[in-house]
């Protein structure tokens, strides 16, 4: 992809094994490493990463900015930090943007992991710095997590009922072994003694 001017901002979801993306930037190129969200602006020159980890490379130098790091993006490939917590229009679209594809479908939750749903039912992506609310996603979470509840409560009766039959065993195994001692034990046979006639 060849950026020429205004802002992008790139949401990487999944990586392919043997696949690059790459942002060509005036005499700049990015590389993204990880999953994460990146802003390149044309005005000033840089690039923004909110979450993943990016290469940024110009001639002969390169450079590597994680969350939180800014690259200016010049023949130099300066580094500093930015806060996070700067976003606007076009931030929280591209967020609600993804969170719509993210709601998609089942299956699509099941392959991106960029969404994670809490305990109450909301969606949290770190990199947008952004909840967000689906009744779909929270009834599915909710089902989850029934589905898991039951699945420990099974278990913990399996294990139960596994440790009273082990209980029963070795119950049984120690009478075996106190009948096995008492029938080895010599008989004792009486004497009787007479008197002399």
């Amino acid at each position: 992809m060849d950026l020429q001017r205004g802002t992008a901002l790139v949401e990487v979801v999944s990586l392919t094994k043997g696949n690059r993306i790459r942002v060509q930037f005036g005499d700049t190129h990015t590389e993204f490493k990880r999953m994460g969200v990146y802003r390149f602006e044309l005005e000033p020159r840089e690039l923004r990463v909110f979450g993943g980890d990016a290469v940024v490379q110009s001639g002969t130098r390169h450079i590597d900015a994680g969350r939180g790091k800014a690259v200016h993006l010049t023949a130099l490939l300066t580094l500093s930090s930015f806060d996070l917590n700067q976003r606007d229009v076009l931030h929280r679209w591209s967020a609600n943007r993804s969170f719509t594809i993210f709601t998609a479908s089942r299956e699509a939750r099941a392959v991106h992991t960029h969404w994670e749903t809490t305990a109450f039912g909301w969606s949290w992506n770190r990199d947008f710095g952004m909840r967000l609310y689906s009744p779909v996603v929270a009834q599915e979470y909710r089902e989850e997590q029934a589905r898991e509840a039951k699945a420990q409560s099974d278990e913990e009766a399996v294990q139960k009922q596994l440790r009273a039959v082990d209980r029963q065993q070795q119950a049984q195994a120690r009478q075996q072994q106190q009948q096995q001692q008492g029938s080895t034990r010599p008989m004792r046979i009486p004497t009787v003694l007479s008197s002399p006639q």
